[in-house]
């Protein structure tokens, strides 16, 4: 990416340098340069000592702090550098200016979206384009640029400009090699000359590339066979030649010691090297080979039975067949071809023309029970391996996204993508597929319960391969026997952590109990368990790959709770969270529907959900919405140790390594048993906790969201192993938060709060026993039966929470007034002041007094 000013190259960032890269001794400085006739600079990397780096020298490099402090200390250099080489993991896909937006780095291009998505990424020195970094290597096919696409990837012999500069959002580099792997296959291999055209000519053989591949998948020896295909030779032979002459001997069996096929075949397997094709005399080694393994073969494969490719049958496995269009073909290397009619009367010929070496068949197809979105199953046959994956019907019904689907392992690209989607398409007008019944998320689902475990009618199927993972994360191990032994045992006693079990487990309840999405927020000081609190919570449902970090945005944690949907989401450590979003996000979670959204196409559908949010940090979520009244209500806060001082960590550590899962699941079964019966118990507990929260508002509005928990227990308090006492646990949990949440009543803390602000302000108070002037601006009045605010000093404390805020302090009788205003008319030395009057009772009862007889500096003489 070109640098046509220096003033615009962007600075590096320190803090944001990846820790394995950091170690390396592979850092350079450089320095922008004027190109010769032109107008702009090139970049030079230069060593510590000041002469020019190379990028091919290591003892012209330097580490990553050398190097920054010699920027630092000297005006003559515009950056660091980073250098690739053959020894190292590194790759680094390069994207130029098109591809981005230099304002908002967002991307613009698919390729850009796809990468910047994989992998840890930064923006280049001009602020124009992108460095994606991977870790993997370039296979030996590829070259390293596409100036159409105007992309550039590296792995070896030079050197990166580094910013450190992106989105702030935390990443880990990709050691996705099959995605490498992709992207050379797309956009940077290399053009080999091949012959499209299938030569029937040469000598013939009973048996197709597929079919002999399939036989020897299905021998004695598949396993052997299978890591030499695969190029696993190691484990089997000391040298690749023992190696080579195992699988030709094989093939000469398989192909009745047909060597023109016996060498295709070899070809498409990953024994395949340059070797091959060199001269051992008059003949090549690859000759030499087949020659010896054809002289040692005895006996010959003796086929009876049909071909699988007879009549245009295409087998991909035992339990499936259909049909392909009559003007396609599967060739003997496994390849689809197009038969096309080529020349004129008597030169007039059928011709089979290359489409792909992966022919996609659509082996399922499905229909999303909620947004009636219909989507499908491709299989494709590669190196004697069956590849099945999920595709969205706007995937493959069109040649601009059907290109995507390289990332996948199919063999598409700009040149075929038009005949692979007219392929798939008759192939599906040809083959009438069965639909069957999915879901894209958890829960509760048009009348279903799905669980990744749990055998349903309906198929759970997610195609963003992010939020695969926490599907992916129900997993079981163990027994629910252990789990009580080793885990439930430890913390029974201790009312915070099963306050966490409570949560994990009771999510599930909030749809049949029209329960609104609700927060649990264990707040407290460092190294006091947290952690282990909520791992306890994950281990309910499956592995620790449940919790997520807090480090998020608020649209992936809106996807996240529609994914989940009734089974809880679970965040560590609101340190790591954007504080200015936190009272954002817990107002739109707790609203249970995702923010309205539009496409290029239309309307996004919305998303809700309906789950508890379990979360931890060093400070009550509450406290980061202080100026949002209201979040109190929405969040249930544990300030209390979570574990007693007797529990033995170690031990919980040790369980949930060995045990999860299980206790979720019978969770489930014990609800299902007794659901009506459970949620009588609910509405008893729901009428319980309202009666307890007296004229305490945020305690009202929080009493169903107790009574669930309270439930939960119970439940969990008659499955066998789990006999406890959850009325105390709950007990303590609410009396705990009414005494520590500074929050829990806000209107009544923003009146602590302007009281306070009066008493260290009386200097600008006048009325009985205080001076007849103020010194300075006037804010108070005080009467013997009230304190009388100016309306100008209340809004500056309490901002845009004034009138919902003297409201609540009218409705609680707080304020003294005429009756039809919040403000009194105040009269004092024949003047009037309309004021907020603060009744005397309140103040007294909030343990302050503005009365100057009160005050002991006060001399009433």
């Amino acid at each position: 990416m070109a640098i046509t000013t220096k003033e615009k190259i962007l600075k590096v960032n320190t803090e944001n340098v990846p820790t394995e890269m950091a170690h390396l001794e592979q850092w350079v400085m450089w320095r922008a340069e004027k190109l010769k006739d032109k107008d702009e600079y090139g970049k030079v990397p230069y060593q510590l000592i000041g002469l020019k780096a190379s990028s091919v020298k290591s003892h012209t490099w330097s580490n990553f702090d050398k190097s920054i402090q010699e920027l630092d200390e000297y005006d003559k250099y515009d950056g660091v550098g980073f250098v690739l080489t053959k020894d190292d993991d590194y790759t680094v896909v390069d994207l130029d200016n098109v591809h981005i937006d230099s304002e908002t780095y967002e991307p613009l291009t698919d390729i850009a979206k796809e990468v910047m998505e994989k992998t840890w990424w930064e923006v280049s020195p001009s602020g124009t384009g992108v460095h994606a970094y991977f870790k993997g290597k370039l296979p030996d096919e590829s070259g390293n640029k596409n100036e159409i696409e105007s992309i550039e990837i590296y792995d070896r012999g030079r050197f990166m400009t580094f910013t450190g500069v992106n989105d702030g959002i935390t990443r880990e580099i990709s050691s996705d090699q099959s995605y490498i792997n992709s992207l050379v296959e797309r956009y940077f291999k290399r053009e080999v000359i091949t012959n499209d055209v299938i030569n029937y000519d040469i000598t013939p053989a009973n048996l197709d590339d597929n079919e002999v591949i399939q036989l020897m998948a299905r021998s004695k020896g598949a396993e052997r066979l299978s890591k030499l295909m695969s190029g696993g030779w190691q484990d089997l032979f000391e040298s690749q030649s023992q190696a080579d002459l195992s699988l030709l001997n094989d093939l000469a069996f398989y192909t009745q010691n047909n060597a023109f096929q016996m060498d295709r075949i070899f070809r498409t397997s990953d024994l395949m090297r340059e070797k091959w094709d060199e001269l051992r005399g008059a003949k090549t080694y690859g000759q030499m080979s087949i020659e010896k393994a054809i002289a040692d073969c005895k006996n010959v494969y003796d086929p009876k039975y049909k071909s699988a490719n007879a009549d245009f049958d295409i087998i991909l496995n035992e339990e499936e067949s259909r049909k392909i269009p009559d003007n396609y073909k599967i060739g003997e290397n496994s390849w689809l071809y197009k038969m096309v009619e080529k020349g004129r009367g008597d030169d007039k010929q059928i011709v089979p023309i290359l489409i792909t070496s992966t022919p996609p068949f659509i082996s399922k197809c499905f229909k999303d029970i909620e947004s009636l979105i219909v989507s499908y199953e491709m299989s494709y046959l590669k190196s004697n391996e069956v590849t099945k994956f999920p595709v969205q019907a706007l995937e493959i019904a069109d040649a601009k996204n059907i290109i995507n689907l390289a990332s996948k392992g199919l063999d598409v690209d700009s040149n075929n993508r038009s005949e692979l989607v007219q392929f798939i398409s008759m192939y599906m007008r040809l083959n009438n597929l069965p639909t069957n019944k999915t879901v894209s998320r958890l829960g509760h689902v048009k009348g279903h319960f799905i669980h990744p475990l749990i055998n349903n009618d309906v198929e759970l199927i997610i195609h963003e391969e992010g939020y695969k993972r926490l599907a992916e994360a129900f997993k079981t191990k163990g027994t629910l026997k252990e789990y009580s032994n080793t885990v439930f045992n430890e913390i029974r006693n201790s009312p915070m952590a099963m306050m966490f079990v409570y949560a994990s487990l009771g999510s599930i309840l909030l749809h049949d109990f029209n329960v609104e999405p609700f927060i649990v927020d264990m707040a407290s000081k460092t190294s006091t368990g947290k952690t282990t609190a909520i791992k306890v919570a994950s281990s309910v449902w499956g592995t620790k790959n449940l919790i997520s970090e807090w480090n998020t945005t608020k649209v992936n944690l809106e996807r996240k709770a529609g994914i989940m949907n009734s089974f809880p989401l679970i965040y560590d450590d609101t340190r790591k969270a954007p504080h200015y979003q936190l009272a954002d996000i817990v107002y739109q979670f707790s609203g249970g529907r995702s923010k309205g959204r539009g496409n290029i196409h239309s309307i996004d559908v919305e998303k809700t959900w309906q789950n508890i949010l379990i979360s931890t940090g060093e400070t009550s979520i509450v406290e980061y919405g202080q100026e949002k009244a209201g979040i109190s209500a929405r969040v249930i806060t544990l300030q209390e140790n979570p574990f007693n001082e007797d529990v033995n960590l170690r031990v919980i550590y040790d369980g949930i390594e060995n045990n999860y899962g299980q206790l979720g699941l019978a969770f489930i079964e014990q609800y299902n048993k007794y659901k009506d019966n459970y949620k009588k118990i609910f509405r008893s507990h729901e009428k319980l906790f309202v009666e307890k929260a007296q004229d305490n508002e945020v305690m009202q509005r929080l009493g169903r969201a107790f009574a669930l928990l309270q439930t939960a227990g119970e439940i969990l308090n008659d499955i066998e192993y789990f006999e406890h006492d959850p009325y105390k646990i709950v007990n303590i949990a609410y009396e705990s938060m009414k005494e520590n949440n500074k929050s829990i009543d806000k209107p009544k803390q923003l009146l602590i709060d302007v009281l306070e602000y009066m008493q260290a302000n009386t200097n600008n108070i006048i009325g009985d026993d205080y001076d007849n002037y103020c010194k300075g601006e006037l804010k108070g009045i005080y009467k013997k039966s009230m304190l009388g605010i100016q309306s100008e000093t209340l809004k500056n404390i309490l901002g845009h929470e004034l009138t919902s805020t003297v409201k609540e302090w009218d409705s609680r009788n707080y304020l003294i007034n005429n009756g039809d205003r919040l403000q009194k008319q105040v009269k004092y030395k024949k003047q009037r002041y309309m004021v907020y009057a603060i009744n005397e009772n309140i103040i007294k009862e909030l343990g302050f007094d503005f009365s100057r007889s009160h005050n002991e500096y006060y001399d009433e003489s």
